[in-house]
Formats: structure tokens, sequence, C-alpha cells
């Protein structure tokens, strides 16, 4: 024979709940749960638009100081002018 459930809400001791008490707290854990299942999704959709915002700023910054990984193919580059292709060298930083 199963014994009473012990712990957060449990009968007293020696008395055993009735089926209307055990179909109320079912309900009150079912909706407890749909409301923690809704916080995650929340908390979920809140992690992916940071991520998503960071690898932004990351992938801005890296084409504003022309920053390349090593193994990554070089950006096509607009034409320069002049007939040394410009004021300086390649530039740039290679990160390896």
């Amino acid at each position: 024979m199963a014994e009473p459930v012990k712990g957060r809400g449990a009968a007293p001791a020696g008395k055993a709940l009735s089926a209307e008490q055990v179909v109320s707290r079912f309900n009150r854990l079912r909706q407890d749960q749909r409301g923690l299942a809704s916080k995650a999704a929340e908390l979920e959709l809140e992690l992916n638009e940071h991520r998503w915002a960071k690898g932004r700023e990351l992938s801005e910054f890296r084409e504003r100081h022309n920053i390349r990984l090593l193994g990554e193919e070089e950006p096509k580059a607009p034409a320069r002018e002049g007939p040394e292709g410009g004021k300086g060298g390649p530039g740039g930083v290679l990160v390896s």
C-alpha cells in the first residue's frame, strides 16, 4: 500500500487526502509547471537576443578594425586610388 506523500503540502500524519484535495493540488502544480515553462521560454528568447546583439557587435568591431582570423578569406576590398593603391600597405591585423 502506498504511503502518504511527505513534504510540501502533505496531509497531517494519519489523515488521508480527499480526491478533491488531490485534484486541487495537482492542478496547482500543473499551473506552477506551466508558469515555469513560460518563464524558461522567455529567458531563452532573451538569451538569443543578447547572443545576436553581441555577435553583431563583434562583427562590426572586426570589420571596423580590419581584424581577420588565421585561415579566414580576405574580404573583397574596394578599388583604391593612386599608383600605389592608397595611403599605405595592406594594413589590418591578422590574429592567429
